[in-house]
């Protein structure tokens, strides 16, 4: 997703005018590359007062989906994690939130925050079990105000995803690290946690060229494993170098999970920029 910008227009015009918009971008400096493209885009808004006094909305579920631009967090077995919205004129405080499998018994939540108009955040719904999870299923959210306080615009308080199950593992497996070379190793760093947030496995002492095997042994239950790279190059090559300054090339790492055994259950990809993040579960 590329940036971007926004400029507020309003003291510009009158209402009934016809206006002329332009835009400008910077000189383009030839950096030696054969081709380039800027290939913009434009929208102009206009809007009024707002329609609703009280609307709360539940703008997008981020966990569990198999949404394509939320790949990144799933699949999923953690707390779910939801983005709502206020789109009344009188502030948003509290918010009851029911959720889960559909079919299924839902699991209620009171959220407490403070959203003036268009504002909106993410919650972080607490834990739930997950051991009716079907694959594929649907996941469910419906928000409503407290009390007696009706919601003016229904129509945007239910949502439904439809996801799929994370990847199982065995309660003992190895997970193994090849670390670069050129000072790189100190960059990384990783953690297991489980679906309350416990720690159970992290390291951030890594040396230059080694092959590191990690014994890992869970208990069942849903797991979070996250490898990062400060310099967000990952542990691939750095290709580029290859005609220009072959010494900084370096060697390739790489990162996979395998059994006691020594059979490659996952291999990542070692071109992951800033992070691996895997959701896995341990029956």
């Amino acid at each position: 997703k590329v940036d971007e910008y926004e400029f507020e227009i309003t003291s510009k015009v009158n209402p009934g005018d016809t206006i002329s918009i332009d835009y400008g971008i910077e000189t383009f400096q030839d950096n030696g590359e054969k081709e380039g493209h800027f290939r913009m885009s434009h929208q102009l808004f206009s809007y009024g007062p707002p329609n609703f006094k009280h609307d709360a909305a539940i703008v997008e579920i981020i966990s569990p989906s198999s949404e394509d631009k939320n790949s990144r967090f799933n699949p999923s077995c953690g707390n779910p994690r939801i983005l709502i919205k206020n789109s009344g004129s009188a502030s948003l405080k509290q918010l009851n939130i029911s959720y889960g499998f559909q079919g299924k018994r839902k699991t209620k939540y009171v959220w407490y925050g403070d959203l003036e108009l268009l504002e909106s955040t993410i919650v972080d719904l607490p834990g739930m079990s997950w051991k009716k999870m079907k694959t594929p299923g649907v996941f469910e959210v419906d928000i409503s105000y407290p009390g007696k306080m009706k919601d003016e615009n229904p129509d945007n308080n239910k949502l439904r995803s439809v996801y799929i199950t994370p990847i199982k593992l065995p309660g003992e497996f190895i997970l193994s690290i090849q670390t670069n070379n050129l000072n790189r190793a100190s960059e990384n760093s990783y953690y297991i946690t489980d679906s309350q947030g416990m720690i159970w496995y992290d390291s951030d002492e890594f040396e230059d060229d080694h092959h590191y095997r990690l014994p890992i042994n869970l208990s069942k239950g849903c797991y979070q494993f996250k490898f990062m790279d400060k310099m967000e190059d990952g542990v691939s090559i750095h290709w580029w170098f290859s005609n220009s300054d072959p010494e900084l090339v370096g060697i390739n790492g790489k990162v996979q999970i395998e059994s006691v055994l020594g059979d490659t259950l996952l291999s990542f990809s070692s071109d992951f920029g800033q992070e691996l993040y895997l959701n896995f579960i341990v029956e």
